[in-house]
């Protein structure tokens, strides 16, 4: 049994409670921003995922305009031979038929996002055709996105032959 005999030990017990209550509210609310932040990265991983394998259906169909708004005016497109195209580069060598993407299947990819950057590796087999030659290659691609007003952009992307 628990007596009360003054005020004072009244009033720390009720300052400990009052401090373990918001203490409690305070984690309830971090709890709750943790599982946003989560929430938020794990939707931004699947758009990145779709996006990056909508990009390669685009450039097997030819799709200059959806590609085109996906591509960010400064990029920097390096290929597996030492090329290094721009934007206007990869699309236009679509539309000329100096790069012609037959298939692309992906075998492995990572996705990493930090802040408002994508950032996916992954690993695939690609059938081209070269200037009019048939090429397959197994490739190691890291592509980089960043987000702008909600918007995903590829900004660079680099490959090298396995």
């Amino acid at each position: 049994m628990v007596c009360w005999k003054n005020n004072s030990n009244f009033r720390a017990i009720a300052f400990i409670y009052t401090i373990i209550f918001i203490a409690m509210k305070l984690l309830l609310v971090f709890m709750v921003a943790f599982v946003s932040v989560a929430h938020a990265q794990d939707a931004d991983t699947t758009v990145l995922k779709k996006i990056s394998h909508e990009k390669f259906l685009w450039m097997i169909e030819k799709d200059t305009a959806r590609l085109g708004s996906l591509l960010d005016a400064d990029l920097q497109y390096i290929h597996s031979n030492g090329w290094i195209e721009s934007k206007t580069d990869v699309l236009n060598d679509l539309v000329s038929g100096k790069l012609v993407y037959k298939s692309v299947v992906i075998e492995k990819e990572t996705i990493r996002l930090i802040g408002k950057t994508g950032i996916i590796t992954g690993t695939g087999m690609y059938k081209v055709m070269l200037e009019g030659k048939e090429v397959e290659l197994k490739l190691l691609y890291t592509e980089v996105y960043i987000q702008n007003n909600k918007q995903w952009k590829l900004v660079q992307r680099n490959a090298c032959k396995l």
